[in-house]
């Protein structure tokens, strides 16, 4: 858990780090991108409709599919390079496909296809959304944070219950809100990444395919190899060695003598491999 002193350090901390102003960048494109895509579409399937009758409207169409799935990259694109993160690819897992129609019907049955046009059309009202916390809270900074400068010519005034006001119209008043503005600043900084963060995290879900689930595998050979595994390895028998026993001995002494006697041959069998063989005698014949 973070000290005090870090959570304020952190609380202050907010504008001097790059991310926030890569964040404000994103919500300041949202509202333009989100228009551009929202007249892209209706324009579009306003033009198809019509010229179908006469087959120029399904060009338009695969030109409106193409600006969709093109626009759908830039956007994963754009969360990637701007928010930092992590979005995984828009292809469906798995080996690509060849030739035109198996393209075709892949991306018939790529759920990020659909999850992707739903993005596009959802990304107007959410740039509306955005572009109206960025003007409203910078607005509201602004007009306190200038407060020292205006206060005596034309004094900010806040409305409290609708019908009483406070009217900053002194120096006292206007250092007040100075700092309130300066509090204000930084409070609206967190609220534009946090908003930037739900952007992204959106822009996650509905532009990426997610991993393949366990249920989507074949269940019974993972089964069958996790048998394998777990199956506990049987023991070979392993037969009894001959022994040798000496009539009218007991067992100790069987033993006993048995292993001096190999004792004693493998002793003999050492000096024999040392000295040599010795050499067979020669016969009569040979010697006369």
């Amino acid at each position: 858990m973070q000290t005090t002193p870090n959570q304020i350090a952190r609380f202050f901390n907010v504008i001097a780090r790059g991310q926030t102003w890569l964040n404000l960048l994103y919500l300041l494109l949202a509202f333009p991108l989100g228009l551009a895509y929202f007249i892209f579409f209706v324009v579009g399937i306003s033009l198809a409709i019509p010229l179908m009758f006469i087959l120029v409207g399904f060009a338009v169409l695969a030109i409106v599919g193409l600006g969709w799935w093109a626009f759908a990259s830039f956007e994963r694109l754009l969360a990637i390079w701007l928010l930092k993160m992590e979005i995984p690819p828009m292809s469906k897992p798995g080996p690509k496909p060849e030739g035109a129609w198996e393209t075709f019907v892949s991306l018939l049955s790529n759920p990020v296809t659909w999850k992707s046009l739903l993005y596009l059309l959802v990304k107007f009202p959410l740039g509306i959304f955005s572009f109206v916390m960025l003007v409203v809270l910078g607005a509201i900074s602004l007009a306190f944070l200038t407060a020292p400068l205006t206060f005596w010519w034309n004094p900010v005034r806040v409305d409290l219950t609708g019908v009483r006001y406070w009217a900053i119209d002194t120096p006292v008043e206007a250092a007040v809100a100075f700092i309130f503005g300066l509090l204000f600043l930084f409070v609206s900084f967190h609220v534009w990444n946090y908003l930037a963060y739900v952007s992204g995290v959106f822009a996650r879900l509905m532009l990426g395919n997610e991993p393949p689930k366990l249920s989507e595998y074949d269940m019974s050979g993972i089964l069958k190899e996790a048998e394998d595994l777990i199956r506990p390895v049987e023991e070979t028998p392993v037969a009894p060695e001959p022994r040798v026993e000496a009539m009218g001995q007991p067992e100790g002494e069987q033993g006993a003598e048995g292993l001096g006697g190999v004792a004693e041959m493998s002793e003999e069998d050492e000096i024999t491999e040392e000295l040599g063989a010795p050499e067979p005698p020669k016969s009569d014949q040979e010697n006369g």
